[in-house]
């Protein structure tokens, strides 16, 4: 996952915002009310939330979401658990300890954010800094850590934008299927319209069936279930490379006669041959002797008996 710069200033900055705010059980930061605020586990999941463009007004679980998560082996936010404080990554951009006590007040957690703790606690209440606990305080005893390059400028532009775990899908999917209808973060949207251009789809920014479809047929073009979500790999078939624009390559896919024009290193993405050069390694010779198709027919009719058994 890469973070660019300007997103950990512009969470540093969030989380500078809240110090000083008094402790919310179950509550959440809010928008327009800069005075709300939040208990432990909400602040540590609006850090982690924040980092890959989601909304930080918002309840994500508790400190018994984690507890469960590394039950089930789920990983809210994309926080990966760690086998202990010492798998902890160093480089890790946001590390995060647990104390499960069983719920509410005999639980805790706290992160540190590119080396500054953040923490709400009871007394007294949301610290950034200072004497905030940090992720690896003797309270803790479970350790996740949220695995991120950061990048000091845009990033690859060619990168999967959406989080881990996350797809480009309809907007009655679940909260990881991101549609461009629910207000989801502008540079998101951008990247769907980005891969619809390079799809030959009008850019809307919005998850269509024209959307789905064309993904269905790359998908299907290239070994992968064709769903119609796009996720990491149908996004690389599309923006990865560079030279040629799936749009581009379909016309290439199975002309008759003439030159074969190659994409993709091979034939283009799709695993089938070229009309004209299957003929021609049947000797065929279809696009050069309209006489040879009867022959040509005897042979597929041959080559089909040898896949039948016959």
């Amino acid at each position: 996952m890469l973070i660019t710069r300007a997103k950990l200033n512009e969470v540093k900055a969030f989380c500078r915002s809240k110090n000083g705010l008094p402790y919310a059980y179950g509550g959440a930061f809010s928008a327009s009310d800069p005075w709300a605020s939040t208990d432990c586990s909400g602040a540590v999941a609006a850090v982690a939330a924040m980092l890959q463009g989601l909304s930080p007004y918002r309840r994500y679980g508790s400190t018994e979401t984690w507890r469960v998560a590394r039950i089930n082996g789920t990983r809210p936010l994309n926080l990966v658990p760690a086998a202990g404080a010492w798998d902890v990554p160093a480089d890790a951009i946001l590390k995060v300890g647990f104390q499960h006590g069983g719920g509410g007040e005999y639980s805790h957690t706290a992160c540190t954010l590119d080396g500054i703790a953040f923490e709400s606690r009871g007394t007294p209440g949301v610290l950034y800094g200072g004497s905030a606990r940090h992720w690896n305080n003797p309270l803790f005893h479970d350790f996740w850590y949220l695995p991120a390059q950061i990048v000091d400028g845009p990033g690859d532009a060619s990168a999967f934008p959406l989080p881990d775990g996350y797809w480009y899908g309809p907007y009655e999917g679940p909260e990881q299927s991101i549609s461009g209808r629910s207000g989801e973060p502008q540079a998101w949207i951008d990247g769907l319209r980005r891969w619809q251009i390079a799809a030959g789809v009008e850019g809307t920014g919005v998850y269509d069936n024209a959307t789905a479809d064309t993904a269905r047929a790359i998908q299907g073009a290239n070994g992968l279930v064709p769903d119609g979500l796009i996720g990491p790999r149908t996004w690389d078939l599309v923006i990865g490379d560079d030279e040629m624009s799936w749009s581009e390559m379909i016309p290439t896919q199975y002309n008759a006669r003439g030159e074969v024009v190659r994409a993709d290193g091979s034939n283009g993405p799709n695993t089938k041959l070229p009309a004209w050069e299957l003929l021609s390694w049947l000797d065929g010779r279809v696009a050069r002797n309209e006489g040879a198709v009867a022959d040509v027919n005897r042979k597929l009719d041959q080559v089909l008996a040898l896949l039948n058994g016959k």
